[in-house]
């Protein structure tokens, strides 16, 4: 029994080695050891396992320790890849959009997957990422060309120039290649939506629309990251700020966002402004997971099914949050905050 047991620990073990998750293993496995047996820290997992294994007795108690540490490997193998490549990725310190919001829309597909009995194989999760992000970058150049070939924003490095981009026409020209806004379904706070129909949350698409601004040289930045939905802002030399979203026809004043914004918001709303940095990246990722949590607490998706994306969404969350606090890339050193007081004043500060 125990000769056998051990055999499968043992296989278990070897795919949480292949997909790079030990030392998490590592940190879950000391409740399954036997009394006085400690894993010391940075110890190989195999060996720790074998010595278990050599000091366990044969007991009702050592076996049901034993099979029950084997069906938490079997069971959280998936989530367990998933936090490996969140734990690569934050290693990196870019926070490379897509390839995060990658992550996150294959964690989601996989918890609703494992949880209806369907386990991928070990490594599918980075395959599918890779192919994700690959997906993305299509559409993002398609959006690119699209801009670029109507005339509505110049060709780089002009973007960044005296050449005029015609900001008005940048969302009903996307809008007629079929990009647009859907914020119903935790799939759209996602690009699962995005890469069937063109569509996802507005998180989503704001944050991809800053990316192809950004790549075509526009100075853009994300605002208004605490809102429901947030804004592109656009800057340009001697020329007024200008906000755009695809939740929204045409472009606007801050003025006109702070108001449009207040009617639901009242008194002390802030519309604050976050450089393209890593920081940055790494708030729209953690706000779109939070999304997708939000709509998975909801009392028309609480079911069984989607008790595994919530606790997977939990974890990304905390793990985004402890392991990427102190490796996220530094943007500027300033940023710029507009507040809208209850008296309907527009005032601009400048933080340092």
């Amino acid at each position: 029994m125990i000769a056998t047991l051990y055999r499968r620990v043992l296989k278990q073990l070897t795919l949480v080695k292949r997909v790079g998750a030990c030392g998490m293993v590592h940190e879950r496995c000391a409740e399954y050891l036997p009394d006085g047996h400690a894993a010391e820290t940075g110890a190989d997992l195999l060996s720790v396992t074998r010595k278990a294994f050599e000091a366990a007795k044969l007991s009702p108690a050592s076996v049901t320790k034993g099979f029950g540490f084997l069906k938490e490997l079997a069971e959280t193998l998936p989530e367990l890849e998933v936090l490996s490549l969140w734990k690569a990725y934050i290693a990196r310190g870019d926070f490379d959009l897509l390839e995060g919001i990658a992550i996150a829309s294959t964690a989601l597909d996989v918890a609703g997957g494992t949880a209806a009995g369907v386990t991928p194989r070990v490594g599918a999760c980075a395959a599918t990422v890779q192919r994700t992000a690959e997906h993305l970058r299509r559409h993002v150049t398609e959006m690119k060309c699209a801009l670029v070939q109507s005339g509505v924003t110049p060709q780089p490095p002009h973007g960044s120039g005296t050449a005029t981009p015609q900001l008005q026409r940048v969302v009903s020209l996307l809008q007629e290649r079929g990009y647009g806004v859907s914020e119903w379904a935790p799939e759209d706070h996602s690009s699962i939506t995005f890469l069937r129909k063109k569509r996802a949350s507005t998180v989503v698409m704001n944050a991809i629309l800053a990316l192809v601004l950004h790549e075509l040289g526009l100075r853009c930045a994300v605002a208004g990251l605490d809102l429901y939905r947030p804004w592109v802002r656009i800057e340009r030399p001697n020329k007024p700020m200008t906000f755009i979203s695809l939740a929204h026809a045409g472009v606007c004043t801050a003025r006109e966002v702070m108001v449009m914004h207040n009617s639901y918001q009242p008194s002390s709303l802030r519309l604050e402004v976050t450089p393209w940095s890593g920081k940055c990246r790494k708030e729209l990722l953690a706000q779109m997971i939070h999304k997708q949590l939000a709509l998975l607490s909801c009392r028309r998706f609480n079911e069984p099914l989607h008790e595994r994306q919530q606790q997977l969404c939990r974890l990304q969350l905390e793990f985004l949050d402890l392991q990427g606090s102190h490796r996220v890339a530094p943007g500027p050193s300033r940023a710029s905050t507009l507040n809208y007081s209850h008296r309907g004043e527009l005032e601009m500060s400048e933080r340092v």
